[in-house]
């Protein structure tokens, strides 16, 4: 079992809905700056992580609270547990 990050699909539906073609990382980074304040976002390295499902050790609960504030959703939405063939 896996855990993955749908973070880059969550970016796809935010920009559909406000009828954007796509949210840019270094939008979305900016996005989150004015919302918590400079040096209390999350990191574009982080983000990139997230976004391209790419492995990541383990994320804070303030990341996670952050995200959850900026796609409006719950942490369910963000991550999701997938099987894993180590075959």
């Amino acid at each position: 079992m896996a855990i993955k990050f749908k973070v880059g699909e969550l970016m796809a539906k935010k920009a559909s809905s406000r009828g954007q073609r796509v949210i840019t990382l270094a939008y979305m980074e900016r996005e989150l700056i004015e919302m918590f304040g400079n040096g209390q976002g999350i990191s574009r390295n982080t983000l990139a992580k997230l976004a391209d499902g790419k492995a990541v050790k383990g994320i804070s609960w303030d990341v996670l609270e952050k995200l959850c504030l900026y796609f409006e959703c719950q942490p369910g939405d963000l991550i999701s547990l997938e099987n894993s063939n180590h075959g």
